[in-house]
């Protein structure tokens, strides 16, 4: 029987799970929204690294990398930050919302199972190669209209999203082979990240972003540099702490849903039957891979995890 404290401490839990869930699924939902409109990609990456690198900036000053060395934490936030930010960014520039929705948050499983075996060696049990084969075949069937289309465009967005799950899955199997606590890895990869994307940035395009609408400056600056970076990283841990690194993680399962539901209204972007079918298998991918993975020992179900995908 639970106490009072305890019944309050796992409903603040599962509130968090269920924010992190609507701060991943608004993440995709701006980014599509913002290159639509009046945002190009690197204009969103400067923003996101600019702000949330500035913010966590104080907190690297005082604890430092932690004893992490230079070269490896260069790599962290090359993975964690343009390697996952651009790549997403652009994806989106060619395909729908809900491809994002499905082909970044579904394959991050599938991927962190497959470098997780060949770089720690852990091993890939038949219930998450169950996972895999059910992600793979949800990607093949959101992918096969993009394929036969004589226009190409949207198929590059459906290879640049996993692409974007691959850097940040990479960072992932590294950040914790590495030890790296998930506060410490976030402000190394914030404030190099933005230390790497913000000059090249400006010697490129100079201040281009600052010609955006005032409305769209302020929430793309808020949201993409504090909401789904700094926020998302303390709701997803707050959630953990409480309900376990594996059933927290099984949020990722519902972010196409929300996205492909909500994206209709907000940019009017219907979900064919293909890509519906394709969203329920990848879902089910992520939910039995997530599962075998907890099975496995390899989510503990109360453990801290590195940095959650803000997607």
């Amino acid at each position: 029987m639970l106490t009072t404290a305890q019944q309050r401490d796992r409903l603040i839990g599962v509130l968090c799970a269920i924010a992190t869930l609507m701060v991943w699924s608004g993440f995709i939902l701006l980014a599509r929204l913002g290159v639509r409109t009046t945002m190009a990609p690197p204009d969103l990456i400067a923003l996101r690294f600019a702000i949330a690198g500035s913010v966590m900036l104080p907190w690297l000053l005082r604890r430092g990398l932690g004893g992490l060395s230079w070269p490896r934490a260069i790599v962290l936030a090359l993975l964690a930050g343009p390697g996952f930010a651009a790549p997403a960014f652009y994806g989106f520039v060619h395909a729908p919302a809900v491809h994002g929705a499905a082909l970044m948050p579904g394959t991050l499983p599938l991927w962190t199972v497959v470098l997780a075996a060949l770089v720690v060696g852990e091993k890939i049990t038949t219930t998450k190669l169950l996972g895999i084969i059910l992600t793979l075949a949800g990607i093949a069937v959101i992918s096969f209209p993009d394929f036969l289309a004589p226009d190409s465009r949207g198929m590059s967005g459906d290879l640049l999203f996993p692409a974007a799950s691959l850097s940040w899955a990479s960072y992932t199997v590294l950040a914790r082979r590495w030890g790296v606590a998930p506060l410490q890895s976030a402000a190394i990869v914030f404030v190099l990240s933005g230390l790497i994307c913000v000059p090249a940035y400006l010697a490129v395009w100079g201040p281009r972003v600052l010609s955006a609408p005032p409305i769209d400056l302020l929430v793309q600056g808020i949201y993409q540099g504090l909401i789904a970076t700094i926020a998302s990283i303390m709701l997803f841990m707050r959630a953990v702490r409480t309900l376990g690194a594996g059933p927290t993680t099984l949020v990722t399962a519902a972010v196409p849903g929300v996205v492909a539901i909500v994206g209709i209204p907000m940019l009017g972007e219907w979900p064919s039957w293909l890509t519906a079918a394709g969203i329920l298998l990848v879902s089910a991918g992520v939910v039995v891979t997530v599962r075998g993975a907890i099975r496995a020992g390899v989510v503990p179900t109360r453990a801290a995890q590195p940095l959650p995908p803000s997607r």
